[in-house]
């Protein structure tokens, strides 16, 4: 397993579930304006397994998605909602939290958010990365 540290301890307090599942279908949304998808996004929720899933139907999430980097292909896009790269890392945060389980599942990966140590550093201190199954190959 490879691990992606997203810098992130606890933020955005003020936010809720919703705000953090607000932001997860902005993604999507964003993804239809940038390629023209007809269906951006699937949400399902199972009442049994207390189990939602947002199925982001676009080109698929890579390590890169996890970075905070400005999209130059949002930024080029009128109708698009993000633009500055941080809104999945909040979202996640968020989710985190709140003792929330969320797996990314793309052709590129399938991405769980976990607490541990930061490391290269003398400090304890933990933050968020996230966990990559290396069965899957990064395109």
């Amino acid at each position: 397993m490879e691990s992606l540290d997203l810098n992130i301890k606890q933020i955005l307090s003020d936010w809720k579930v919703s705000d953090a599942i607000r932001e997860l279908i902005a993604n999507a949304i964003d993804e239809h304006s940038i390629t023209g998808i007809k269906e951006p996004i699937k949400v399902d929720y199972n009442e049994q397994t207390k189990t939602l899933t947002i199925k982001d139907l676009g080109r698929g999430i890579k390590n890169i998605h996890f970075i905070q980097n400005e999209s130059n292909e949002k930024k080029d896009t009128l109708n698009t909602i993000g633009k500055f790269g941080i809104g999945l890392k909040d979202a996640i945060a968020v989710l985190v939290r709140h003792h929330i389980y969320i797996t990314f599942s793309s052709n590129f990966g399938i991405y769980t958010p976990i607490i541990t140590r930061k490391e290269g550093i003398k400090e304890d201190i933990s933050t968020i990365h996230m966990q990559r199954d290396n069965n899957m190959s990064e395109q």
